[in-house]
């Protein structure tokens, strides 16, 4: 039988003793390292080598793939807690923007809150008719009310049955709400033609 000669090959921690009986399926003993190597180098899971420098050298950016960063744990926490300490609250009803005027406690909270926007959520196509006032208002602890003290919009026209329009905190007159205080929803009413609406707000207990 053909065959090369044992002899020991070492290449970094790879030992090969012997290549007998791969005669004509390699052209030469380092051929056959390499594939042992390669077969070797496959089973290994990345987590099985030594901790790796500490550095850059392979972190992803917008110009190369790569491995990410090392994280910012504090920026990962409070991204978490924010996800986790918003809730959404809605009212169960629509609101009649061609109906009468009105306004109803939405949200009162048992531990100083911000609102962190809201949606307008339109439960009725809506007609090409002008719109009206959508308000978020306040009532204190004392009764005194105020309509649209956190924000006031008017609403959309054409707009279909399930279209929904969120107004980001920046854009809010006020947010904060303090124990003892109510959030309040309504509108104008008045609206000539159809338009229904639910608000849906954003809540971050703070």
């Amino acid at each position: 039988m053909n065959g090369y000669k044992s002899r020991e090959v070492v290449s970094d921690h790879v030992v090969l003793k012997s290549v007998d009986g791969l005669s004509g399926l390699l052209a030469d003993d380092q051929h056959v390292l390499d594939a042992e190597v390669i077969a070797a180098a496959k089973t290994v899971k990345l987590d099985d080598f030594t901790t790796p420098d500490d550095n850059t050298d392979l972190d992803a950016t917008n110009a190369k793939h790569g491995l990410m960063s090392k994280a910012d744990k504090a920026k990962l926490d409070a991204i978490a807690a924010a996800a986790t300490n918003i809730v959404e609250v809605m009212l169960p009803l629509s609101m009649d923007l061609s109906g009468a005027a009105f306004d109803e406690i939405l949200f009162t909270p048992y531990a100083n809150s911000t609102i962190e926007g809201y949606r307008i959520l339109y439960a009725e196509t809506s007609s090409a008719d002008a719109g009206v006032a959508i308000r978020v208002g306040r009532l204190q602890a004392d009764g005194t009310f105020d309509d649209d003290y956190f924000d006031a919009v008017t609403s959309e026209v054409s707009k279909i049955n399930g279209y929904s329009l969120l107004v980001a905190v920046g854009d809010m007159t006020q947010t904060a709400i303090a124990v003892g205080e109510s959030v309040t929803v309504g509108t104008a009413g008045g609206k000539t033609g159809t338009g229904e609406v639910k608000i849906i707000l954003l809540i971050k207990r703070t």
